[in-house]
């Protein structure tokens, strides 16, 4: 028996983000501890970031090897994306996303034992690892959010995980960070300066169990736009399930659409963002420290931001939302590369970053409307053609860095950041008559 909650839709008002949380016609009771559990989990994000071009300037590959270990992470996922979409519509969400927790900490130890070993080889196959069992918690988990909260609110929803991210990318930051810094002056030996990777791995173990805790999958947030009055209802699995009938054209059209922003947009992404850190060692400093510096605020920030981007998205049009983020990351882009200031730099990395943390908020809202019995399958196959974009970015990066130079890359991405706009012009008007959360 699945207990689900049905309420009468709310328009989004400006409230306080602790009154949004706490009310019950907005998100389920288990909410909140299911989207903290991530804190721990997420230590290692920014930290890891950074390590891999220290990883490959410290063996010394660059151009196309570097942009194969990013390529790696994606194979992985993309190998696991399609099985985990349509996992998560049949079995326990709870039990896919702990599985995803601690492989993500064995990923961990993999790889600290590749930088000791100083092996290229093993630490791909570490990348390898870490992209296969992503998959297994992140599509359930945003599949869990969509089923945990009210869709004039998912926008917020979904900023409430990216702000767990970013909480626990400060505290692991400033571990990593920390260590790496220190260790640097002092001369520590390796296995002391990347030492954090095995608090990482131990801190996703920890994110598991807390997981396996706060989740009531039983207990879901439906919102309907007929219903008067907020009732609790008991339905069995055999009484939800619908008959089944042809996708409509259009709106085959407009997931096509969709699939195929995902896909160049990963491209667009992963051709630049991978070397990004050896651009500014090349064109900014080549301090360590300083890089860090530069890194820590653009990576962190926004993500704290996110419930505030997440509560201004959802007050703006859907349409207009995807133009201004698809004109201001290629402006931006722009100015990146063309900047020599340190300081300029990180700010205009911070505004990048805010930008593509506010589109992405507004595409997961998008797609999570589409359909409740099929919300897995949708983010399997969103994360299925991002990552075959996201896989063929770098390689792509690499060979035109390695044919022209370092900066065009970054040409390239502003090009078609532009470009991404009619694409998501015609698979929002497609697909929108269809939504079956208006």
């Amino acid at each position: 028996m699945a207990e689900i909650l049905v309420k009468k839709a709310k328009n989004p008002k400006r409230r306080p983000a602790s009154e949004l949380l706490q009310d019950s016609d907005l998100f389920t009771s288990d909410f909140q501890p299911m989207v903290k559990s991530i804190f721990w989990s997420t230590t290692g994000f920014y930290f890891l970031g950074f390590v891999i071009p220290q990883f490959a300037e410290m063996i010394g590959v660059q151009d196309v090897q570097l942009g194969l270990i990013y390529s790696f992470i994606t194979i992985g996922n993309i190998i696991s994306a399609p099985i985990v979409g349509f996992l998560a519509d049949k079995i326990s969400k709870k039990v896919l996303g702990a599985f995803g927790v601690f492989g993500r900490g064995l990923s961990y130890f993999v790889m600290y034992l590749a930088i000791l070993l100083r092996s290229y080889v093993l630490f791909v196959i570490s990348c390898i690892i870490l992209g296969f069992v992503v998959s297994f918690f992140w599509i359930p988990f945003n599949q869990l959010i969509a089923q945990k909260s009210h869709h004039a609110h998912r926008s917020f929803a979904y900023s409430q995980r990216a702000s767990a991210v970013g909480k626990g990318g400060l505290v692991g930051g400033i571990i990593g960070f920390g260590l790496f810094i220190v260790g640097q002056k002092f001369q520590f030996p390796i296995y002391l300066i990347y030492s954090s990777i095995i608090l990482f791995a131990g801190a996703n173990f920890y994110a598991g169990y807390l997981f396996l805790r706060a989740v009531d999958e039983d207990l879901t947030l439906h919102s309907t736009e007929v219903d008067s009055n907020p009732i609790l209802i008991t339905t069995t699995e055999k009484e939800t399930k619908k008959g089944k009938s042809p996708i409509p054209k259009m709106l085959l059209i407009g997931l096509i659409f969709i699939m195929l922003s995902y896909f160049i947009g990963s491209i667009n992404s992963e051709i630049s963002k991978p070397f990004l850190q050896t651009f500014i060692m090349r064109t900014v400093t080549d301090d360590p420290t300083l890089i860090i510096l530069i890194f820590m605020p653009s990576s962190i920030l926004p993500m704290l931001l996110a419930p505030k981007l997440g509560s201004l998205v959802e007050r703006i049009n859907i349409y207009w939302g995807l133009i201004a983020a698809a004109l201001l990351g290629a402006l931006l882009t722009f100015f990146l590369i063309n900047v020599q200031n340190m300081i300029l730099f990180s700010f205009l990395l911070i505004f990048d970053t805010a930008v593509a943390i506010s589109q992405s908020l507004i595409l997961d809202k998008f797609v999570s409307r589409i359909s409740r019995e099929h919300r897995g399958k949708l983010f399997g196959s969103r994360l299925f053609f991002a990552n075959i974009g996201a896989a063929l970015g770098p390689i792509l990066g690499g060979i035109v860095w390695r044919l022209y130079s370092i900066k065009m890359p970054f040409i390239i991405s502003i090009v078609v950041e532009v470009a991404l706009i009619p694409l998501f012009f015609i698979a929002i008007k497609k697909t929108t008559p269809f939504l079956e959360e208006k």
